[in-house]
């Protein structure tokens, strides 16, 4: 249901009565991961990977740590994990994580800047998806690889077919940050009437269900818009925002890249 806070509560007894179970230490993770506590839910899933007794729970845990170490930018140790995963998912026959493994390994190779690979692995990743709903991220992921290189018409293309798929299975996270990706792109392309309207739908959607990580992202979002707009003040307003933000959730990475990005606006100013 997406309701973070009460996940995180329920998931700490879990694992205080349950202190052996891969289960309760693996739903706590989740929850922290949901609203952006990412250095807690290191620990956690850590724990859930020498809990796992089957290779089904490893498959899972190891997705987990992935996903964890790419928002702390440990891009290498991602890939890793990321790895791991997808060689149980082949051995298991298991195509739907399998799909989920792809996409994430082409997301770390966009990271590092071989766009030609990450996008091979992307396609791969949805011809591999035997589940509609799996292909939103997908998506969305191809289309902020069209936007970096200045597709932005068919990034927006890409963008809107995701939304589309997390309105039809409900998925009113996945649409937020869908939506706040899709005012980035129009941010790019100079459309600055419509970047506003997908931020503001986006930023109420993340913050209904405590994603604070995203919520810092939005605030990002609009620094840049404004910025473009040549609003120095109030693109300043906002990355302060999103650097305060960050850095109460541990995403120091991310807090220090606002810190640059302040710096630079500074000189433009």
């Amino acid at each position: 249901a997406q309701d973070y806070a009460r996940a995180i509560y329920y998931g700490k007894f879990a694992v205080q009565f349950y202190p052996d179970s891969f289960d309760a230490h693996f739903c706590l993770g989740d929850a922290y991961l949901g609203v952006g506590e990412f250095k807690k839910a290191l620990d956690v899933f850590k724990k859930s990977e020498e809990l796992a007794r089957t290779k089904e729970e490893l498959l899972v845990a190891y997705n987990r740590l992935g996903l964890v170490y790419e928002k702390l930018k440990d891009l290498d140790t991602a890939l890793y994990y990321y790895q791991r995963s997808l060689g149980i998912a082949k051995e298991l026959g298991n195509k739907r994580d399998e799909a989920v493994a792809l996409n994430n390994i082409a997301v770390i190779y966009e990271k590092k800047g071989d766009l030609k690979k990450a996008l091979e692995y992307y396609e791969e990743s949805l011809r591999k998806s035997l589940d509609e709903k799996e292909k939103a991220p997908t998506l969305n992921n191809i289309a902020l690889l069209y936007s970096k290189e200045g597709q932005y018409d068919k990034a927006i293309e890409y963008l809107k077919r995701a939304i589309e798929i997390d309105r039809m299975y409900g998925d009113y996270h996945e649409e937020g940050i869908h939506l706040l990706n899709l005012g980035r792109v129009y941010t790019e392309k100079g459309d600055y009437k419509e970047a506003a309207f997908y931020l503001d739908e986006g930023l109420k959607r993340v913050i209904k269900v405590g994603d604070k990580y995203w919520e810092a992202v939005a605030y990002e979002y609009y620094g840049d818009l404004y910025s473009k707009q040549k609003n120095y003040s109030l693109a300043r307003d906002y990355y302060k925002r999103a650097q305060k933000l960050f850095a109460e959730i541990g995403a120091n990475a991310d807090a220090s890249r606002i810190a640059q990005l302040l710096q630079e606006l500074e000189k433009r100013k």
